[in-house]
C-alpha cells in the first residue's frame, strides 16, 4: 500500500505529467535528429518516411542492399540495427525491399549522429 500511496502523491502533485512532457520533448528531439541524419548522411542508402511520432522506426534499404548484411556491417561499427525480416513468423514473406528496425528513444543525440555516420559507412561498403 505504501508504494501505491507514494505513486498517488507523485501523480497528484503533477510530477508524472511533468515527466511525460519532458520525455515527449526528448524523444521528439531524438526523432528529429534521426530524420536529419537520415537525410544528410544516409540519402540513397536508407529511406525513412512517415515518422511523426514514436520511439523506433522501420527504414528501407536502397540499392538492393541485404538487411542481414547491413546488420552485420553495422554491428562491426558498433551500431545496433535489426533486419525487419526477423520480425516475421513462420514462412518468410517475399518483399521487394529489405529493411531495418531502428530504435532511437534510448540513444542520446551525439550517439544518434555517430550511429548514422557509422551506419552510412557500413552501408557504403555494401552498395
Amino acid at each position: 500500500l505504501i508504494d501505491q500511496a507514494i505513486l498517488g502523491d507523485f501523480i497528484a502533485e503533477g510530477h508524472f505529467a511533468r515527466h511525460v512532457r519532458r520525455m515527449r520533448e526528448i524523444y521528439a528531439e531524438r526523432r528529429g535528429v534521426l530524420l536529419e541524419c537520415a537525410a544528410s548522411m544516409l540519402g540513397g542508402l536508407l529511406e525513412i518516411h512517415g515518422l511523426e511520432a514514436g520511439l523506433q522506426t522501420a527504414a528501407w534499404l536502397e540499392g538492393g542492399i541485404d538487411a542481414q548484411d547491413a546488420a552485420r556491417a553495422a554491428a562491426g561499427r558498433g551500431v545496433e540495427v535489426t533486419p525487419l525480416a526477423w520480425y516475421t513468423r513462420g514462412r518468410r514473406l517475399r518483399v521487394q525491399r529489405s529493411g531495418l528496425h531502428l530504435g532511437f528513444a534510448a540513444v542520446d543525440v551525439p550517439e544518434i549522429r555517430r550511429g548514422a555516420r557509422d551506419l552510412a559507412s557500413a552501408l557504403l561498403t555494401l552498395s
